[in-house]
């Protein structure tokens, strides 16, 4: 873990414990993030006579989601009243209410996605490899426990790296 905030428990959502669980056992959450690396290419080419570069795709981040709504509501009341009395009077009301609604919402706290191609220049008669940073986002509840079973959000990010081993040089007598 190379970072830790406290968030109180209305920022996280939890359905499997009720608001008088939460706020009886602590009203907030600790979020932790894990940083690794991770190998995405090796390339051995002691043998090779001549430099390859191989590539490989990496999605970085998470999706984001985007919602949007589009409501319409048509209402029509109507309604008679008769009055007897020195003067009879009779009245008719009719009312018309139209209602239009639009919203978006967009996922909180989610990060976006994109594609990127890594490449790892390798010269003839070297080996080289390429390594990706690697981060899991943990929510943690009060009592320890990871409010996600496979221990949080994992995602790549956008940093590499590499590192080339060269032929020993050639002795001379």
């Amino acid at each position: 873990m190379d970072y830790s905030t406290v968030l109180p428990f209305t920022a996280v959502t939890e359905s499997e414990r009720t608001l008088q669980q939460k706020v009886a056992g602590g009203a907030f959450y600790r979020v932790d993030r894990q940083v690794s690396y991770h190998q995405v290419l090796f390339e051995n080419n002691q043998n090779g006579a001549t430099d390859v570069d191989p590539t490989q795709e990496v999605t970085l981040g998470v999706d984001a989601s985007q919602a949007d709504t589009f409501s319409e509501q048509t209402s029509i009341t109507g309604g008679y009243e008769r009055g007897f009395g020195i003067k009879d009077t009779n009245k008719l009301n009719i009312g018309f209410a139209e209602q239009l609604g639009y919203a978006t919402t967009t996922d909180v706290g989610m990060l976006m996605t994109e594609t990127t191609t890594r490449d790892l220049p390798v010269g003839a008669g070297c080996v080289g490899a390429l390594w990706t940073s690697y981060h899991r986002i943990c929510p943690v509840r009060y009592d320890g426990t990871h409010l996600v079973a496979d221990d949080g959000l994992g995602f790549d990010a956008n940093s590499s790296i590499t590192n080339t081993t060269y032929p020993a040089p050639a002795v001379r007598p």
